[in-house]
């Protein structure tokens, strides 16, 4: 019986230039692999478009570096909606792309995949799916340009060829047909040709590493970071921390799905998340270095299970306490940070304490004590202070001053002060409705409960002020502006917090006048809670401990 011949690939011993087209047939045939650890497809359709042309104009794309050893290692099996072959072994072993995903994964699907394979979706919220890319032969410039499915009757289809056909000879020659039947057919078969033919010789520098050592292979990946599309943080310690055994990204997924989700948390920020298991494996949260961490991660594989643990404890005390149910609401990502160092191996925080998290929470979101950028050592201290006061001890607060910030200019849910405003206004409404509702409702709809009052029709600078904005569902907003537009209603008034004169205002189509008015009520509001915050903790001193 005649053994079966391996696979060879098209480039096996040292630093060489290869043909593209040959080091994508590699990917086809599985032998060249994107391994789980790179981070994910992430780019644009300008920058894949600009790849493309790139190479049709004949300019260099840099050098791709590969991994080759003996070890079979887990890897991604999509670009997008597109799927990839399952990896074989050469005779050399088997080889993974280093750095080049990007662009590989671009030419690939550009050049290679078949616009039918598409399989089960499998795209990052940060990265648009790779797109059937066309070539324009109206012109010899070749423009380049990606389907459009929401383009009706582009005119450049008529002469367009589809990449992913070039370099299929059968497919090619079949295209040609069809353009030698248009207006000036014979040089679109030309153009056609010329296309073919760039793609068959554009060549590229293949550079390998040789290595059977995991964290070897893992800590090229710093290289990556000095050019091209930067690496996360997450996915750089992810790819430093990676073991047979152990992924940060499926860490991530399980704590995901199996913990957090079970009081609402799953939609937690991936940076957050990783400064949390900082802490948890003894490290600084914010300035670590991404090698000392997965060194850490390595030495602790029950942290997630600290995490897990710490955040509920985390979710609890802002629910109880301030009625956020879910991490979005929280007016800074880096006070669940500092909130999870405080608590870090408690299992639970009693009612006092619960109270006096919730003052700290809004204490330092009305002075907007993590606005404009944190230092490492501004989150340690601060974590040290938050301790202290859980424990009954005198609240400290020396970073920056303890007087309320004005409230910015325009409303924006992304904005700390916009988020706190609208859970002021839910805290009011609970209490004048005496029902949870309202908590319900913001954390269900987010910046969609926060709908502007005034008709659409009505236009204005002040349209974006604080006064213009309600919690409500976003589908009672034509009633209540109806409502407003008639006769003064006292309980509704009371739930909505607009005075008389304001609605008396807004029933007169004064719209200027009832957003300045309502404006002015709403700053009372704010003001009283910060002083009724603040005197908790600084003991009606109105200043912080020294």
């Amino acid at each position: 019986m005649t053994a079966e011949r391996v696979p060879r690939a098209s480039y096996l011993s040292e630093p060489t230039i290869q043909r593209l087209a040959s080091v994508l047939r590699d990917i086809r045939e599985g032998l060249l692999a994107f391994p789980r650890f790179q981070r994910p497809y992430v780019w644009k359709s300008a920058q894949r478009v600009d790849l493309i042309q790139s190479v049709l104009e004949g300019l260099p794309i840099g050098t791709f570096m590969t991994w080759r050893t003996s070890r079979s290692v887990p890897v991604t099996r999509h670009i997008g909606p597109r799927a990839l072959p399952e990896p074989r072994a050469a005779e050399v072993g088997r080889q993974y792309v280093l750095d080049g995903l990007q662009r590989l994964s671009t030419l690939y699907v550009a050049l290679i995949a078949d616009p039918a394979s598409h399989d089960t979706p499998a795209d990052d919220e940060e990265s648009e799916s790779p797109r059937d890319v066309y070539v324009d032969l109206g012109t010899s410039t070749f423009e380049v340009f990606e389907d459009q499915a929401d383009v009706e009757g582009d005119t450049r289809r008529v002469h367009s060829l589809l990449l992913s056909h070039v370099l299929d000879s059968k497919r090619l020659l079949r295209r040609q047909r069809d353009l030698s039947k248009l207006p000036d057919g014979d040089a679109l078969v030309e153009r056609a040709d010329r296309v073919a033919e760039i793609l068959l010789d554009y060549k590229v520098p293949i550079v390998p590493l040789f290595s059977d050592d995991l964290e070897h292979a893992t800590r090229a990946f710093q290289l990556i970071n000095s050019k091209g599309t930067p690496m996360s943080t997450l996915h750089m310690v992810n790819a430093l921390a990676w073991a047979e055994d152990f992924e940060l990204l499926d860490t991530f997924s399980s704590l995901r799905t199996e913990t957090l989700s079970e009081f609402g948390w799953q939609e937690l920020e991936d940076d957050v998340l990783l400064r949390c298991f900082a802490l948890a494996v003894g490290q600084e949260s914010y300035e670590f270095k991404p090698e000392s961490l997965a060194l850490g991660l390595r030495d602790r594989p029950d942290a997630a299970n600290t995490v897990g643990a710490g955040l509920r404890v985390v979710a609890d005390a802002l629910s109880h306490g301030c009625h956020i149910n879910v991490p979005e609401l929280v007016p800074y990502s880096s006070q669940i940070v500092v909130l999870f160092g405080a608590i870090l191996g408690r299992t639970h925080l009693k009612r006092q304490a619960i109270q006096r998290a919730s003052d700290w929470l809004w204490f330092t979101t009305y002075i907007e004590a993590f606005g404009g950028g944190t230092s490492a050592s501004m989150i340690t201290r601060t974590i040290d202070s938050l301790k202290d006061l859980l424990r009954g001890r005198t609240f400290q607060w020396e970073h920056r001053r303890a007087q309320r910030r004005p409230f910015p200019v325009n409303v924006d849910f992304r904005h700390a002060r916009s988020r706190a405003f609208a859970m002021l206004l839910a805290r009011h409404r609970a209490d004048t409705e005496q029902s949870r509702r309202s908590f319900r409702l913001l954390a269900r709809h987010g910046r969609e409960a926060l709908p502007n009052i005034l008709p659409p029709s009505v236009t204005g600078a002040w349209r974006t002020k604080r006064g213009a904005r309600v919690l409500e569902e976003p589908k009672g907003m034509p009633a209540l502006r109806q409502a407003l537009a008639g006769p003064y209603d006292p309980g509704l008034a009371r739930r909505h917090i607009v005075s008389e004169a304001a609605w008396q205002a807004s029933a007169e189509r004064r719209f200027e006048e009832f957003v300045r008015t309502r404006d002015e009520d709403l700053e009372t509001l704010e003001r009283a809670h910060f002083e009724e915050v603040s005197g908790r903790l600084l003991g009606g001193g109105g200043s912080p401990s020294p």
